[in-house]
């Protein structure tokens, strides 16, 4: 006989699965973007992420975000001190009818 997954099992599942991308650690002063980036990569340099979210997850607190090519790199919520530069590339943020950029002021919280 085949056990299915009762319904605590499945959203244990499921939270683990969300949560697993909020542990990845930021370990870089400097990070990049770029148009075909993918947001699996460490964003250095030779492997950029996609996204700005992606790389300001691997930023550390006072890093930069730089542009390699032109792109569109979504939106994002800022919640720490960081600096995206895009000095050289046509960097849009792209966000339908939302605010492009949020900033979470941490002094409030």
């Amino acid at each position: 006989m085949r056990k299915s997954i009762t319904g605590f099992k499945a959203s244990v599942i499921v939270i683990i699965t969300l949560a697993v991308p909020l542990l990845v650690r930021a370990d870089a002063d400097r990070t990049w973007v770029s148009g075909p980036g993918d947001d699996a990569n460490n964003c250095s340099r030779a492997a950029p992420c996609k996204t700005f979210v992606g790389a300001m997850v691997r930023t550390n607190l006072g890093g930069e975000i730089n542009c390699l090519t032109s792109g569109g790199f979504g939106p994002v919520v800022i919640n720490k001190s960081i600096t995206i530069d895009g000095t050289g590339c046509f960097a849009a943020i792209l966000a339908g009818n939302l605010n492009g950029i949020n900033i979470i002021d941490g002094s409030l919280a």
